[in-house]
C-alpha cells in the first residue's frame, strides 16, 4: 500500500518513553476490507524491522474506524529540503548517503521487505547528521502483486522502476532502481 499517508501529530508515547509520530491510513483503504488486513499484515512485518537507517515502525492501531501507523519520531529534514538549500552533492557525500541507504534496504529485502517508494523526501537527516529511511510501514512483504493492485501504481512516478508502472512482480531490484535515481538527483539536482 503506497502514498496518501500522512502525518497527523506527534506525541509522547509511554509504551516507547519517547515523541512519535502518528499516521493516518487514507481512509478509501480503510473501507476495503482485503486492504485492511494486508495493510495490518505488512505492518506487522514492518514493525519487526530494526536498523540503525530505518525509522522504526512501534505499532498499528485503530481508533473509530480510523487506522493509524505510531512511529519513531525524526527530528531532521527530508532530502527535498536539504537538496533545496545546499544544491548538488560532491559525490563522495553523495556515495556515502548511498551507502546508508543500501545497507538499510539491503537489510529489509534479507527479510523479504520491499519499500517500493524511496525517494528524497523518504530519507530524514536528523539534527546528529544521522540518515534514516521512513514509509517502511508502507512497504510490501515480497513483491507480488495483489489482486486489487493492477489499477493502483504504489510509488511516487519520477522514482519507480519500469516493474512498478507494469504493475508485475517486483523484487528488491526495485528499490535499487529507486536509490540510483536518488543518487542521479542528489549529482545533478534533475530527476532522470
Amino acid at each position: 500500500i503506497g502514498g496518501g499517508y500522512r502525518i497527523s501529530h506527534y506525541r509522547y508515547d509511554p509504551a516507547t518513553n519517547s515523541l512519535v509520530a502518528i499516521k493516518f491510513l487514507p481512509e478509501r483503504l480503510t473501507r476495503n476490507p482485503a486492504a485492511l488486513d494486508r495493510f495490518k499484515h505488512e505492518a506487522t512485518v514492518a514493525m519487526k524491522l530494526s536498523h540503525e537507517h530505518i525509522v522504526k515502525l512501534h505499532n498499528i492501531e485503530i481508533d473509530r474506524n480510523r487506522v493509524f501507523l505510531i512511529m519513531e519520531y525524526v527530528d531532521g529534514r527530508d532530502f527535498r529540503d536539504v537538496i533545496r538549500e545546499y544544491g548538488s552533492f560532491p559525490i563522495e557525500s553523495a556515495l556515502g548517503i548511498l551507502e546508508s541507504c543500501a545497507a538499510a534496504v539491503d537489510y529489509a529485502h534479507f527479510r523479504g521487505v520491499i519499500h517500493r517508494d524511496l525517494k528524497p523526501e523518504n530519507i530524514m537527516l536528523t539534527g546528529d547528521s544521522i540518515l534514516k529511511i521512513i514509509d517502511f510501514g508502507t512497504a510490501r512483504h515480497g513483491g507480488n502483486v495483489l489482486e486489487g493492485d493492477k489499477d493502483f501504481i504504489e510509488g511516487t512516478p519520477p522514482y519507480i522502476s519500469p516493474e512498478q508502472i507494469m504493475t508485475t512482480e517486483v523484487d528488491g531490484r526495485t528499490d535499487v532502481y529507486s536509490l540510483g535515481l536518488v543518487l542521479y538527483e542528489l549529482l545533478t539536482l534533475r530527476h532522470a
